[in-house]
């Protein structure tokens, strides 16, 4: 029994806050106003059934987003009716830090975001999950 707390449990705690003081900062980069300030071109849609098999697919569109370094955003669609294009042109404000983009005439925002493949996700208030992801017009 003495080897036990002699050694052993003075080995296990020490590994422990090796551990907890070795950690890693996250090094990510965060996504700042310039990654999304361009032109975007609707490349899939995601819808979820309500059973969690949803997935992004790819749709044939027109859609065009426009996001200004002022924090505003142009569409050539409404962006209130997420599937439907539109005559209809939109447009906005966003948020960069919280991740919110506000149209006008919608009764809601949209949330969006960078993915690591440098595509831009926008994500509707829906209740099953719906969201369309774009890629940068160069």
């Amino acid at each position: 029994m003495s080897f036990i707390k002699k050694y052993f449990i003075p080995t296990i705690l020490s590994l422990l806050l090796i551990g907890l003081f070795s950690c890693e900062e996250d090094t990510e980069e965060k996504t700042d106003d310039t990654e999304i300030v361009g032109n975007w071109n609707l490349i899939q849609a995601y819808t979820d059934p309500g059973d969690g098999s949803g997935a992004f697919k790819a749709v044939d569109s027109s859609k065009k987003l426009v996001i200004l370094s002022d924090g505003t955003f142009t569409s050539n669609y409404s962006m209130c009716v997420m599937n439907a294009e539109t005559d209809e042109t939109g447009s906005g404000t966003y948020n960069q830090t919280d991740s919110l983009m506000y149209p006008v005439g919608c009764d809601y925002k949209l949330w969006f975001y960078m993915t690591q493949s440098g595509h831009l996700e926008v994500h509707y208030p829906c209740i099953e999950g719906c969201g369309e992801r774009y890629e940068k017009v160069e």
